[in-house]
């Protein structure tokens, strides 16, 4: 039975006029999860020689220019470089390593909701 059919025959339990439907957390979460579509990676085309420079990684990703500029900063981009000229470019592999490391962290912590009763309780 997968997940949406756990799912679905919770609800048909359920009165239909009710307002309130209370899931086991896991379950949402694995629905949840099931759904949610990865951010793509952006298309920029064949990479030109040297790698993009930053407004080509702005209009691909849907940022500013100087978005990308402090992420090259920041350091998420380790193998940009500036020509000589001043212009940043960024080689497709960092972009991609990026858009890895992005959806890695995406999965959401465990959280203990009932950590408030213990507290209470020892005091």
């Amino acid at each position: 039975m997968t997940t949406a059919d756990q799912v679905q025959s919770l609800l048909d339990q359920v009165a239909e006029d009710t307002s309130l439907v209370l899931l086991p957390r896991e379950l949402v979460q694995q629905l949840v999860n099931k759904t949610r579509q990865p951010e793509a990676a952006p298309s920029l085309g064949p990479e030109p020689l040297g790698g993009y420079n930053l407004r080509q990684v702005a209009v691909a990703m849907r940022r500013t220019r100087e978005r990308i500029w402090q992420l090259v900063h920041q350091g998420h981009f380790p193998h940009a470089y500036k020509l000589l000229n001043g212009e940043w470019r960024i080689p497709a592999s960092d972009i991609t390593d990026f858009f890895k490391r992005q959806q890695a962290a995406v999965e959401p912590a465990a959280v203990d909701l009932g950590r408030w009763r213990k507290q209470r309780v020892k005091q």
